[in-house]
This record gives C-alpha cells, structure tokens and sequence, in this order.
C-alpha cells in the first residue's frame, strides 16, 4: 500500500514503504525502523534514537543516494525534535536534505521523483523553521524560497506548499514585515488545503487523531494540526478523559511556543494543568508541570519555572508506574533552571541526582552520562569549582571516547566547552590540545 503525497511528508515516522525503489522485504533496516517508529509512538526517545542509528548502519555501507537512509534520517530528526533538541534536528535535517538533493531529478516527472521532491521541500521547511524560532531570520527565508521552487516545480498547490507560505508569512509578521506577511496569508488562502475534517473518519479514536495532528505539526502545516487537535480535545472532553483532554492541551501550547506565541502557550498550559490535577494519570501530570516550567525558563521567568520543575521531580519519583523519563527530564530542568538564579549547590545536587539515577540502570560508561557530566561542569565551572569542573569535563570526555557509536557532535560540544573553561582559567596548552582535537574532528564529521 502506498502512503499518499501528503502522508508521504507528514508522516515521516512511520513506517516507509510509500516509496517504490524501496525493498518491501523483512530486512534488518526495516526491523531497526519499525521498533524505532515503535519506541517514538510510546515517547520512549532514547531507545527511538538507538533504533533508527541502528537503521543507519545497515544502509550506510552504501555510499549511493539511498531513500531508506533519506527516511531513516527524517525519523531520526523527529526524534530530536520531539526532546527539542534543534542543534541535534538541524544536523540530521541537513543530513536528510543532502539525500533528497541527491535523489531528486528537476524535471523528470516520475512518481518516485515527485516523492523525492515532497521529501526534500519538507525537509527544507522544517529546516526553515528551526531557523526561524532560532532567530536566525535570513537563513530561514532562504530556506523557505528553496522549500518554496522546489514544491512548486513538482507538485501540485496542496497542504505543504500552502503551509511554506503560511510559515513564512509568520516570519514575516515576526520582523516586523506586515504588510508582506498579509500578502502571503491572503495567498496562502487561496490554495486548498486538505481540510482537517476530510483527515477524519468516525472510527478515529482520540489516540489515532492526537497522532495525525503531530504528523501535522511536525510536518509544519500547524493549520491543520491545531484543527486536528481540537478534534482530539473534543473527543476525549466527551468522555470526559481528563488525562487525555490535558496531554492535548499540552501538545497545543508546544505548537504555539514553537510559532512565537509564548503567552498564549502559557495561558493553554496552565489550564492543562487544572484538567490534569482533577485525573489520575501522574505521567501527564508531571508532563505538563515540566512543559510548563521550560516555557517559563526559556521566558526567562525563573522564578515560576523552578518550583515546577520541582514539582514534576515530586510526582514522577512518587508515581508508582516508575515513569523514570519523566523524573530524569525534570531533574534536569530543575539544574538548568537553578543555575539561572545563580543556585549552584542546588542545581549542582539536581543534575548529581540524575547521574546516580542513571548510573544504576545504564552503567557507568553509557553515554548518556556525557551530557550530564558536561551540564554538571558547567554548573560548577559557573560556581567557580574549577577542580571539580575540569574533572567532569574530563569524565565527560572519557566516557564518550569509549563508546564505538559516539556522536561526533556530542563530543564537539564536550570539547568546545572544555576548552572555553581552559582558556578561562588560564590552562593556555592544555586549551590548544583540545581545541585542536576538536577542530581534528570537526573536519571530519563537518
């Protein structure tokens, strides 16, 4: 069965068997897809990563333009992107993209090659967009004008070319370029769009139409994902799923924090959380006290996002479901948000509790505890224990040298921070070996 244009796009995660040149057999790659599009649907992200890397590796032998790696890696960014990890998102996005450039044939109007086509404007959307929310505005509408060509000279005027025109339109509007942005909304409505409700069936479940709106909002047609989403709201409103009524919420104020609108996002949160203290489902709960403590830290309101980090640490530990993630996230926003208010000693108590945490169920050399020790440098770097900052740093170092598929962009930004402290506190030679290690890999991996 093959996945139509649209869901081609927007469904980057499942599984992809909507293209033609690729195999349909019972192979090692598509074992390693499907349990990662199997871990992303239950949030369980660690193990979605290490699925999807595992994906790679069977297809990455071959030094051709392969779909299955293009799609592998589309998946692995929706990874990233669901634990907003943009730095991470972007380089996989950029990696993805390279593929479709090599894939797609301008001109040729194959039905593989309008695939192509659909993968590689989508992919430029979203890289568009990671752009935009990080301020980086010319980078963004360059992006979005190649999204734009290459859609246009594909495909048809449907969802994704009128969701590059509605999500430049709010770059636009976000420099202060309204008349040009009204232009484009008026354009945008002159497209159509596949409409929300012809997305719907009456055996959609809550579960099944939560899903198709993050399809959607992943994909950057926020229009029919908030559409979508209130589909689900009401679904689950009517049979009174406070649980469910709350998550909802909690994925509509991620969409609009996303677009720039970060009141609203607040305003949408904490009524999630009203819903979610009169249910019984403590992971919601904790979910969106932590989803609510970031908007405000990133708000740089510290002062109400640390007693809700706090407080999602207290419900996550004490639920007796053990939704360790859940705990693992929160204790590390409270870190991060300690130091913030200059806290050293309790953030660095934060982000320890973490490392012990994790210690116990993946060991002491996974490397998953790189990024926690060099979070804990950081912290102590701040608090001026230079001692103990150059030994995490060095730990972080260590651990990740001893992992055969470390990332090389974990190490880099290792290496980049170690070398920052060096240079502070005056170790000059020891700062130009690792910035030279550093710069050795870089040339490698960039």
């Amino acid at each position: 069965m093959r996945l139509t244009r649209l869901a081609f796009i927007l469904a980057a995660s499942a599984t992809v068997c909507g293209c033609s040149t690729i195999s349909t057999g019972g192979d090692t790659w598509r074992k390693s897809f499907d349990e990662g599009f199997a871990f992303s649907q239950t949030k369980n992200y660690e193990q979605a990563e290490q699925a999807y890397r595992s994906a790679l590796k069977q297809v990455d032998s071959d030094n051709s333009a392969n779909i299955r790696r293009a799609k592998t890696l589309d998946a692995l960014a929706q990874v990233y992107v669901a634990q907003g990890n943009s730095v991470e998102a972007q380089s996989i996005l950029n990696r993805a993209a390279a593929e479709y450039e090599k894939l797609w044939k301008p001109r040729n109007n194959g039905e593989d090659n309008r695939d192509y086509a659909l993968g590689l404007a989508s992919d430029y959307l979203a890289l568009a967009n990671l752009s935009r929310d990080a301020m980086n505005f010319d980078q963004a509408e360059s992006m979005y004008k190649k999204a734009y060509q290459v859609e246009e000279s594909a495909l048809g005027a449907d969802d994704l070319r009128r969701s590059i025109i509605e999500n430049r339109a709010n770059l636009y509007k976000m420099t202060g370029r309204n008349v040009e942005a009204t232009k484009m909304f008026a354009n945008a409505v002159t497209l159509t769009p596949t409409n929300a409700t012809s997305r719907q069936e009456s055996s959609d479940t809550w579960k099944s139409l939560q899903a198709k709106a993050e399809d959607a909002f992943r994909g950057g047609n926020y229009a029919v994902a908030y559409e979508l989403y209130q589909a689900a709201f009401k679904k689950a409103e009517a049979k009174t799923k406070k649980s469910e009524m709350a998550e909802t919420l909690r994925s509509m104020a991620v969409m609009d924090e996303m677009q720039g609108h970060g009141s609203h996002a607040i305003q949408t949160l904490q009524r999630a959380l009203t819903i979610a203290n009169e249910g019984d489902d403590s992971e919601v709960r904790a979910e969106v006290l932590l989803t609510l403590s970031r908007v405000y830290c990133r708000a740089n309101d510290y002062g109400k996002a640390e007693p809700l980090a706090r407080e999602a640490c207290t419900v996550s530990i004490n639920d007796s479901n053990g939704h360790h993630r859940v705990y693992l996230e929160a204790l590390e926003a409270s870190a991060i948000v300690l130091a913030k208010e200059d806290k050293i000693a309790e953030a660095e108590k934060a982000i320890s509790a973490k490392l012990t945490f994790e210690k116990k169920g993946w060991g002491s050399e996974s490397e998953k505890l790189a990024e926690d020790y060099v979070l804990l440098a950081d912290i102590q770097a701040q608090g001026k224990n230079n001692t103990q900052a150059q030994s995490s740093y060095e730990k972080a170092i260590e651990v990740m040298e001893k992992q055969p598929d470390m990332l090389p962009r974990r190490m880099l930004i290792a290496l980049d921070a170690y070398a920052k402290f060096l240079r502070a506190t005056k170790q000059n030679s020891l700062a130009d070996s690792i910035e030279m290690k550093a710069k050795n890999l870089r040339s490698e991996y960039e």
